[in-house]
């Protein structure tokens, strides 16, 4: 099935041939029982979705559970009312299509895994799964839109550091690396003997330095940085939480 306005089936050439006519309907009956349940729509989106974010392996996989997901469900739709001589027949047409050839993406009624047949002769309408299931969707979004992942990972830099106390670092800087997930500095400083120690400095989010007009070239390599933070809990770890920080043109970043 694909044509997200018209919708249009392709079966293969000896499709008459190959399933009888009870089987024949099956194919027919699932396939429109995607167009009914908007699954194309669906796929679409998941794509466009896929085309923003490619980098990231785990939204491949996620769109790839996402098929067979709506494989699955449709799969239920179509048997959920069947005898159990009917869902034999689905089955059998599962079967008599599988072939080893590669099929595009939307091709998929005859792409055949064993948990479908489970499914088809064990699964059973469940209001309690469902229930559940949404309930978990639904907390897992709103976790997602509020602020307890920043909760969480502020929980986490308390674990790291030592909020209690602070450490002061005249400092050379050597690399600025700006990450999706925070902004870190490789820097020289001079121990209690006079001798150079690196150490490494982390900072905010790129975006959160951006609201502060600190940019990629606002951390030029060279001398001159004084730098005061919270010290990690480990004293050997020479890692240190930025809360302020005065570059060598006089101008001072605060957290």
């Amino acid at each position: 099935m694909t044509g997200l306005f018209t919708a249009k089936v392709f079966l293969p050439a000896d499709f008459s041939e190959r399933f009888s006519e009870q089987e024949q309907r099956w194919i027919l009956i699932h396939e429109f029982t995607h167009v009914r349940r908007g699954d194309l729509l669906v796929r679409v989106l998941a794509e466009g979705f896929r085309s923003l974010f490619w980098f990231n392996p785990l939204v491949h996989l996620a769109v790839h559970l996402l098929h067979e997901d709506q494989e699955y469900a449709c799969d239920q739709a179509v048997v959920s009312g069947c005898t159990g001589q009917e869902r034999y027949q689905y089955g059998r047409a599962l079967m008599l299509g599988a072939s080893p050839q590669r099929l595009p993406s939307f091709l998929t009624f005859f792409g055949n895994g064993k948990e479908r047949y489970v499914m088809l002769g064990k699964h059973r309408r469940s209001a309690l799964s469902t229930l559940i299931g949404t309930g978990v969707c639904v907390l897992i979004g709103v976790y997602s839109l509020t602020s307890a992942p920043h909760s969480v990972a502020q929980n986490t830099a308390a674990s790291v550091y030592d909020f209690s106390s602070t450490t002061q670092l005249e400092a050379e800087v050597h690399q600025a690396r700006f990450e999706p997930d925070g902004v870190t500095l490789v820097v020289l400083a001079p121990n209690p003997s006079g001798k150079w120690q690196e150490w490494t400095v982390e900072l905010p989010t790129r975006s959160e330095l951006g609201e502060a007009g600190i940019t990629i070239v606002s951390f030029a390599p060279g001398r001159g940085y004084v730098i005061t933070g919270n010290p990690s809990l480990d004293p050997k770890e020479h890692r240190l939480l930025a809360v302020r920080i005065t570059r060598p043109d006089g101008s001072v970043w605060v957290r």
